[in-house]
């Protein structure tokens, strides 16, 4: 029988450079709590003081010792798990998921371990990044992946190559462009106002002549969503 829980996730990321399509897999997966690790110490310790339904393994071929440990831990502590390359890997018994293209593959272990995804198909629509859980995005914060309610960002505004996500307590800092968070977030609450700014509507408490104003800052707006917003108060 399903829970209705999410599942526990601990991966052990041993390659040293980023696939962006891999961490927008890791970022957009169904679960309760999800941890990365870049260390055997870190490996252990979680397994140790988290709880853990399903290890994921990304690994190189060239850290085939590694790998073995990781795999040999994994059933030392009785947890299912999976190992993800972007080699093939002889690994007796254990089908190797292909990092750049892994979702799907996740999606079932999380299934076949007795888990419920909740509110999304098991296979995404094609050609999108949208996030697949429908009221928060993660943000990657140091080896973790926080998760953020959309109901609490206010709004997120552009620093160069990284975008400052501004929420009803804390401040975060992440590399990403509008373009990617723009796809993430709910079209019906989100708006560009501003060349630097997407602003959640619904925490706009004062609209001026040139900006609003959001948990007592002031937000630059463009003359086009000064029209929009004016509009959509008056309708």
């Amino acid at each position: 029988m399903s829970q209705q829980k999410r599942i526990n996730i601990l991966i052990l990321e041993l390659y040293s450079q980023v696939n962006s399509d891999f961490e927008r897999t890791v970022a957009d997966l169904q679960c309760d709590h999800l941890l990365m690790t870049k260390s055997f110490d870190e490996f252990e310790e979680s397994l140790q003081f988290e709880p853990v339904d399903l290890v994921l393994i990304s690994a190189p071929s060239s850290k085939k010792v590694l790998l073995d440990k990781a795999i040999a831990i994994s059933n030392e502590n009785q947890i299912p798990y999976a190992v993800i390359s972007e080699e093939e890997l002889d690994l007796e018994n254990n089908p190797v998921l292909f990092r750049s293209d892994c979702r799907d593959d996740i999606d079932q272990l999380i299934v076949n371990q007795g888990y419920k995804i909740i509110n999304t198909e098991l296979k995404p629509k094609a050609n999108t990044t949208k996030n697949l859980i429908d009221d928060s995005i993660f943000v990657k914060i140091n080896q973790q992946y926080k998760r953020i309610l959309y109901k609490d960002i206010l709004f997120i505004k552009s620093d160069h190559v990284y975008l400052e996500i501004h929420t009803l307590k804390d401040k975060y800092l992440v590399r990403s462009s509008f373009k990617d968070y723009t796809e993430k977030l709910p079209e019906d609450q989100f708006y560009r106002a501003h060349k630097s700014y997407i602003v959640n509507i619904d925490h706009i408490s004062v609209i001026n002549q040139a900006d609003v104003i959001i948990n007592h800052v002031h937000i630059p707006i463009s003359r086009e969503f000064k029209a929009f917003i004016t509009k959509s108060i008056k309708t």
